[in-house]
């Protein structure tokens, strides 16, 4: 099944947030994304960082795979870190 074949048949859309862990031997890492376009059979994302701080709308999209992590379907982008009171 190819990744936008994937995408339709789990609800997936245009602006969807998706969380997927990789893992090592040693190591897992996790990533999200947000879907901004589906294709005939891949998808363009932009990668949302883990500093909640960083302005990821100014990343660009690019071409992913959701090939070797599972995926699933997120709210939000991170959640937010407790602030100290200034």
């Amino acid at each position: 099944m190819n990744n936008v074949a994937l995408c339709k048949k789990r609800g997936w859309t245009v602006g969807t947030i998706l969380e997927g862990t990789e893992s090592y031997k040693d190591y897992s890492h996790t990533d999200r994304l947000l879907i901004t376009a589906l294709g005939e059979e891949s998808i363009l994302a932009r990668h949302l960082p883990h500093n909640p701080e960083a302005h990821w709308e100014s990343g660009r999209e690019h071409p992913w795979t959701l090939e070797h992590r599972d995926w699933h379907a997120v709210a939000a982008p991170w959640p937010m870190p407790e602030r100290s009171p200034r």
